[in-house]
């Protein structure tokens, strides 16, 4: 493929701001007729010396213009190639046209508005001068957080209720305390009301980005001795950070106004019972809101529509009521922006537009990368060649064979618990569990690396054979969990290790592999 490259060398060194003719019009580079502009590069370029701590040469900068035009040959060669007209292009538009336009809303309306004072900057002067100690108690749910609040209120102590909060046996053990910490170390509203307290006070419940908590301020140090001087040469930071801060509490502040607005009703239970059942095409309203004055619902299938565009992680988190109310009260308020967006025609608006071409400008380089790296050509003589070099790299970690019992409620969950043992946790599995690819098993799971448990696998791997754990919430059902046995550490065979083998050596071939497809293309 012959690809036509123009490229205006002199304005690479021009700088970001000279005087003379205005040469942010003419392009620095044409790809196969995609223009590189000369604001593009130097947005582009601040960004990657800032990411980097990288000072600005010249050599630096045509280097960067070059990796620019191999982006664009790659990503011109897959829209050659027609990933335009896939049907992965099209959601992937989607999702980011909803999230420029999200963007665009908000600051226009809400982060337009925001002031930072003098005030403001000299407070967060004294903040990032400030070391704090404290103690907490973790709740999933603002009930079960004022339940503990009136517990502390009634006498009891953090150092009472901890053991019942956390699984962390540290945290368990030692009143929730969570020790010293600074400036931005902590969740910002974990920061936040914890800066507001006096020592020996404790607040109220507060919402974190991992539930709820009650705080104790145990200690406070602040330097006794901060100059002008400091100040001033921390002031531009100062405010990015108090302005950055300030957007996140305007819009969370926003979203809760246009959720009070809507009154979303969610029957969560009601929900969870359909997924239950595999009645997820059932025609009955889970959730109802109000849309522009008038009213709307939501089966359970329209609110796994309106989840397309969430992240994997995001879905596979829903793992009870709690969880599946926050999740679907952050779809309601993600369509009353987007229906507030498109009332004021942001998807008009050059950042929209500019924004959305430049997204999806890198997801296609991104796609047309990773399926470069996937065809790189590798024998199995090459394969084996690296594992017998680096076969110090591959162990195989501690492992554990599990087998599960899964049902759809904790009340039965709880029951089977309470008769189920070691020796016949296999039979009940036959009989009880609703996955049936492990149920024909008896439950069997297989072997896992303790990093494969994800949040289970500190209890797992603290338990012994014959154990059983649960019941376990996960998406929406109750797992009961039984330790089968544990094998140690050992060094891993080349059979085992192959797909790692395999990834780490395109990993370590793929520039100099990309450099000669780049030079081919051009």
């Amino acid at each position: 493929m012959i690809q036509r490259i123009h490229i205006a060398l002199l304005a690479l060194f021009l700088g970001t701001g000279c005087s003379g003719s205005d040469s942010s019009t003419e392009p620095l580079a044409v790809v196969n007729g995609r223009t590189i502009g000369m604001e593009q590069y130097q947005r582009g370029y601040r960004e990657y010396l800032f990411r980097g701590g990288l000072p600005d040469e010249p050599t630096r900068r045509s280097a960067f213009l070059n990796r620019l035009i191999a982006i664009e040959l790659i990503a011109s060669e897959a829209r050659d190639a027609g990933i335009e007209g896939t049907p992965e292009y099209g959601e992937a538009r989607d999702r980011a046209r909803q999230k420029l336009l999200i963007e665009a809303y908000l600051a226009d309306n809400v982060y337009d508005l925001i002031e930072v004072t003098d005030q403001d900057l000299l407070d967060q002067f004294v903040r990032v001068n400030t070391q704090m100690t404290a103690r907490h108690l973790r709740a999933n749910s603002p009930e079960e957080a004022q339940r503990l609040a009136e517990r502390l209120e009634a006498g009891e102590t953090f150092e009472d209720l901890a053991p019942e909060v956390f699984a962390d046996p540290v945290l368990a053990s030692n009143g929730g305390l969570v020790g010293t910490f600074g400036f931005d170390e902590m969740d910002p509203a974990f920061e936040d009301a914890a800066f507001r307290l006096r020592v020996g006070d404790v607040s109220e419940p507060i919402q974190t980005a991992q539930g709820f908590s009650i705080i104790k301020l145990e200690d406070r140090f602040t330097k006794p001795v901060m100059t002008e001087t400091e100040y001033a040469e921390s002031k531009d930071k100062l405010e990015q950070f108090v302005r950055a801060r300030k957007q996140v509490a305007a819009r969370r502040a926003f979203l809760e106004s246009l959720l009070d607005e809507a009154n979303p009703q969610i029957d969560a239970e009601a929900a969870l019972s359909l997924m239950a059942a595999g009645d997820e095409e059932s025609p009955t309203p889970v959730v109802t809101f109000t849309l522009n004055g008038e009213p709307a619902s939501w089966t359970l299938a329209e609110i796994q529509a309106a989840a397309d565009f969430t992240s994997e992680r995001q879905r596979r988190s829903v793992d009870n009521a709690n969880d599946f109310k926050a999740f679907v009260e952050g779809l309601v308020a993600r369509t009353l922006l987007l229906d507030r967006a498109e009332a004021q025609n942001l998807g008009r608006d050059s950042r929209v537009r500019q924004g959305l071409d430049s997204a999806m400008g890198d997801w296609i380089y991104e796609q047309a990368f990773d399926q470069l790296v996937a065809n790189m050509e590798l024998t199995e003589d090459e394969l084996r060649a690296y594992f017998e070099a680096n076969d110090s790299e591959f162990q195989q970690p501690r492992r554990v064979r599990l087998r599960e019992i899964v049902v759809a409620t904790k009340s039965e969950a709880d029951a089977l618990r309470s008769r189920v043992t070691a020796s016949n946790f296999e039979a009940v599995a036959r009989q009880s569990s609703l996955r049936p690819e492990s149920a024909a098993s008896g439950g069997d799971l297989g072997l896992f690396a303790q990093e494969e448990l994800g949040p289970w696998g500190d209890d797992v791997f603290k338990a012994s054979s014959g154990d059983i754990l649960g019941p376990l919430p996960s998406a929406g059902k109750y797992i009961l969990l039984k330790v089968e046995r544990f094998e140690a550490p050992r060094p891993a065979t080349f059979e085992e290790s192959r797909s790692q083998v395999e990834a780490m050596l395109r990993r370590e071939r793929q520039q100099s592999y990309l450099r000669e497809h780049v030079q081919m293309l051009r």
